[in-house]
This record gives structure tokens, C-alpha cells and sequence, in this order.
């Protein structure tokens, strides 16, 4: 493949990643001085963390190994370890690390601690989600960043003169046409380009030419761009930018997982609409309703039905903000309920002074304990119909003043 000969040799031809491996990057210094610690690339698919890693391992010239965390198992990390023992220093790349279950990590750690190991992991997730906290306090997190879209344009156009479409027309227009669907990931392009080399014929007009051509949707269900997307789905919502949620629906329906869009969206209703609009709450989950009952592809309309009523609609996340509230109390705090919200009161007369108390009276009880009597959890916004009319009984209701004996509130109420 195309991508694989022309891969970089050296750090100076590797591209867009100065931070790392240009002049004063961390990794040139590190090799340098000869002194190469263990590192986690990370970075998105495509942007060179392989490449880095393996122009690392000849510079250094020293014995090496690599290992794919998805199909490795035990023997294969101790076959390692036996490896660098009989070595004078031992690199091992592992790949997609991130998948190395907690176990397989914790055989790596002593050896790395010693220095028998140098790690180079590589990664397409945050490794501070994705890896243990005993295997990162070891090792220097490097982010390999995306290409960007200059660098990536310089590139290709000497890939291009080195190809078979060294003569085409209108290179410009069409290494601009590759950068847009390629997502920063220059081996994406670099396939688009060998494709285009294929099926390349002077008789084929250019725009017939580009439609052979495929976007990168670079959407793993397992890795951060898909909960990245998730996280800027629901902020467009909040934010009731209604054109930029419709965009982040978009890439997550390419990804067809509609379990999570159905419970990113539920929650969304709920927390962000909530008591603003209870009816596009209501609408919000008929419309997810239908969209699992027909599945895709035509769930994508009443996906986009509930997305645009939600970012549109007004918002209040007061009732989220009340729960929070009352938990982070309820979590610190100490107290005793009083004999009447007991199920089984103490005493008699604590139930039956309870049950004394008319239906039509008994907001003037009270009902927190008496080390919270005063907490107040909710507060409404006012600003839609429906909260302004929360607003309003609950304001009202917070000026009555709440009593724990009943035995007062019976005599006040004129009952025997």
C-alpha cells in the first residue's frame, strides 16, 4: 500500500509534530542525550504514532518487539520480558494499548520500573481513561496531534508528483477535495490517493474521478471521538444551536448505535428541557419510540424530529440542579426523622395526630427532618409558562411556615 512505502524514515519527515520530533521536540532531546523513557503515543487514527515509534527503535539501535494488544495474551508479554533480559536494552511497542486488560498491564510494571522495558504504547483513546493509574505514574503521555490541513496539502502534493497522477489536472482542487474527507488522518488520504492512481484515465472528468472517493468517518464505538461527539451533541442542545446538534446526530448515526443516542437523548429531555417543557420532554421519548421500532435507516427522522424540538425548546435544568443539591446533603449530613414520617411511629398519638390532620391542611406540616428544616433545594427559573406557574405555588408555599407539632397545629386547626 501506498501508505506503507512512503513512511517516513527519519523524525524530520515525519509531519506536523514539531512538539515531538522536530529540533527541540520531547523525543528528539530524549534520544539525543540517549535516554529514551517509556512513553504512551496517543492520538487519533492515522497521524503517525506507528511510524514514530518504529523511526525510534532503528535510531536507537536496539533489540525491539511488537506486540498488538487486541490479540496478545500472557506467554506473549512474558515471552518479551525473557526477551529483554537476554538483551542489552529492550524497546516494546505495543500497540493499542489501551485494550491491555488491567492484569496484562500489571505484568509490564515491575520491568518497566527496572528499566529492562522501554514501553512505547500506542493509543487511540485517552490514555487517562484507558489505562490504570499505576502503568501512567510510569511512563510520559504523548499526544500525537492531528495533521493539519496545510501540512497535510504540502504532503500530497509530493505524493501526488511522485504517482501516477503526476500529470493530472487541477491538483490543487483535488488534494483540497481528499484533505476534506480525511479527517487529519494522513493514511486515509494517502489511500485516497492510491485509489485515484488506480482508476485514474485522462478520459475521466475530474468530478467523475472524486466521487470515487469516501469520507473518514473515524467513528469507533469504543474511543474517544465517539463520546467526544456524544459530549458536543448534548452541549449544542444546551446551548440551542440547533444546526451544530443536527451535524453531531449526523456522525453519531453513521455510527448506528442507537442504544446510546436514545439514552443520551432521554436524559437530555430531562435534564436540559425538563420543567421548562414538559411537553417536549413528552415528545422527545414518542419520538425515540418510533425510532426503535423502525430502526435504521428511518430512525434518522425521528431522531432529527426530537433533536431539533430539543435544541429549540426553552431550557431548565432545575430539577437536575434540586436532586443534585438534595443528594450532595443527603450524603453529609446526619439526622433523625421525626416520630410522624416514621411508617411505624413510636406512639400512638404521633400517628393518629398525622392522620388528624385534614388533607387540605396538612402543607402546613413539616416534612424535613429538623436539622434541615430550612434547606430549600429547588428553584425554579419562572421563565416558561409552565415553570412561572411552579414558580408561583412554589413561592407561595415557601412562605407558610412548616410546624413538627402536631399538637399545636390541632389546636390552631380547631380539632379534637
Amino acid at each position: 500500500m501506498l501508505a506503507n512505502e512512503i513512511r517516513p524514515s527519519s523524525l524530520e519527515d515525519v509531519i506536523g509534530q514539531d512538539h515531538l520530533v522536530g529540533s527541540n521536540g520531547v523525543i528528539t532531546k530524549m534520544i539525543e542525550k540517549n535516554n529514551l523513557l517509556s512513553m504512551v503515543l496517543y492520538g487519533i487514527a492515522g497521524v503517525g504514532k506507528t511510524t514514530i515509534a518504529r523511526i525510534i527503535v532503528n535510531i536507537m539501535n536496539v533489540d525491539f518487539q511488537e506486540i498488538n494488544a487486541t490479540n496478545s495474551n500472557k506467554k506473549d508479554l512474558e515471552a518479551a520480558i525473557a526477551r529483554a533480559k537476554m538483551s542489552k536494552g529492550f524497546i516494546l511497542i505495543l500497540d493499542e494499548i489501551h485494550r491491555l486488560n488491567k492484569d496484562k498491564q500489571d505484568i509490564l510494571l515491575p520491568h518497566i520500573e527496572s528499566g529492562l522495558i522501554t514501553l512505547i504504547g500506542l493509543t487511540n483513546s485517552n490514555p487517562y481513561h484507558s489505562l490504570n493509574k499505576a502503568l501512567r505514574s510510569r511512563v510520559i503521555l504523548l499526544e500525537v496531534k492531528g495533521i493539519n490541513d496545510d501540512d497535510m496539502k504540502v504532503f500530497l502534493h509530493k505524493v501526488i508528483d511522485k504517482s501516477d497522477l503526476k500529470d493530472i489536472d487541477n491538483k490543487d482542487y483535488i488534494i483540497d477535495k481528499i484533505v476534506s474527507l480525511s479527517n487529519k488522518d494522513i493514511r486515509h488520504a494517502l489511500n485516497q490517493v492510491e485509489l485515484l492512481s488506480i482508476i485514474y484515465d485522462d478520459k475521466i472528468e475530474i468530478d467523475t474521478l472524486l466521487q470515487s472517493l469516501n469520507v473518514n468517518v473515524a467513528m469507533d464505538k469504543n474511543e474517544d471521538y465517539f463520546y467526544d461527539t456524544i459530549s458536543s451533541l448534548q452541549k449544542s442542545i444546551r446551548g440551542s444551536d440547533v444546526n451544530a446538534a443536527l451535524f453531531y446526530l449526523a456522525l453519531l448515526i453513521q455510527a448506528e448505535d442507537l442504544d446510546i443516542i436514545e439514552r443520551r437523548l432521554s436524559i437530555m429531555a430531562y435534564e436540559d428541557v425538563g420543567l421548562a417543557d414538559p411537553n417536549v420532554v413528552d415528545r422527545t421519548l414518542n419520538a425515540l419510540s418510533v425510532a426503535r421500532m423502525v430502526g435504521f435507516p428511518e430512525a434518522k427522522i425521528p431522531l432529527a424530529f426530537a433533536v431539533v424540538d430539543l435544541a429549540l425548546a426553552s431550557k431548565s435544568n432545575k430539577a437536575y440542579e434540586a436532586i443534585s443539591a438534595a443528594l450532595e446533603v443527603a450524603s453529609s449530613t446526619s439526622f433523625n426523622f421525626n416520630d410522624y414520617m416514621k411508617q411505624t411511629p413510636s406512639s400512638y398519638t404521633d400517628k393518629a395526630n398525622y392522620w388528624s390532620i385534614p388533607y387540605e391542611n396538612r402543607h402546613l406540616i413539616q416534612y424535613l427532618p429538623d436539622e434541615l428544616k430550612d434547606k430549600k433545594f429547588y428553584h425554579p427559573y419562572g421563565k416558561s409558562k409552565y415553570e412561572q406557574h411552579l414558580k408561583t405555588i412554589n413561592d407561595y408555599l415557601n412562605t407558610i411556615e412548616r410546624t413538627n407539632d402536631l399538637d399545636s397545629l390541632k389546636k390552631k386547626l380547631n380539632i379534637k
